[in-house]
């Protein structure tokens, strides 16, 4: 039975959010009449009424951040999950699970698997973001832990999924299971005294029945 897991992201009704769009739809409509008078707009009969409607939008802005709550050093603030709606949306086997919440969508699996993903996402974001302003070609190494809770094929397709975005994952996991064959290079650790610690590389291999 096919599996999959689909992110989409919606508009979100939040009423701060749809009113910041229409202070930058404002601005960009009428850019060169706000602010202080110059050479392009001091003649123009529109600039008063552009200038209150302007004090009017921050005025109205400034009144709705003050309603959603404060930060630990009081300042008024909007959060970035305010600004939109992500929902998730899970198929396993017959069954299939669409939550706005990450907590709640599945078996602790599926919910180690979504999390995962997401921060996987993330990573490369930033990474792409890195490549693009030091123009370098480079990889991370990742720890990502509960991932003894995945069923092997899943783990498998999660390193992949890394791997494709120059993300390596390094795991640990308590005792020996099963999934060690998903890995490219798996080790043992003895801890032998208090400081010293024995590191041991562990040949698996994979036979087919």
């Amino acid at each position: 039975m096919k599996e999959s897991l689909i992110f989409r992201k919606n508009k979100t009704d939040f009423t701060e959010c749809l009113l910041l769009k229409r202070i930058v739809d404002f601005k960009e409509q009428n850019d060169l009449l706000i602010g202080k008078s110059n050479l392009f707009n001091y003649e123009d009969i529109r600039k008063a009424e552009i200038d209150k409607q302007t004090i009017e939008l921050l005025n109205e802005l400034d009144e709705k951040i003050k309603k959603e709550g404060k930060d630990q050093k009081g300042n008024d603030l909007i959060q970035l999950q305010d600004l939109f709606d992500l929902e998730f949306e899970i198929k396993e086997g017959k069954n299939t699970i669409k939550s706005k919440q990450i907590s709640n969508i599945g078996s602790e699996g599926t919910n180690i698997l979504v999390k995962s993903i997401i921060y996987i996402t993330l990573l490369h974001t930033f990474i792409e973001d890195a490549k693009s302003k030091t123009s370098q070609n480079f990889f991370i190494h990742c720890i990502i832990d509960e991932v003894g809770k995945l069923h092997s094929t899943h783990l498998k397709d999660l390193i992949d999924f890394a791997a494709k975005r120059k993300i390596y994952l390094i795991n640990g996991l308590p005792n020996e299971s099963k999934i060690e064959s998903v890995y490219t290079f798996t080790y043992k650790i003895w801890k032998l005294s208090q400081e010293i610690s024995e590191i041991r590389k562990v040949l698996t291999v994979e036979i087919e029945a």
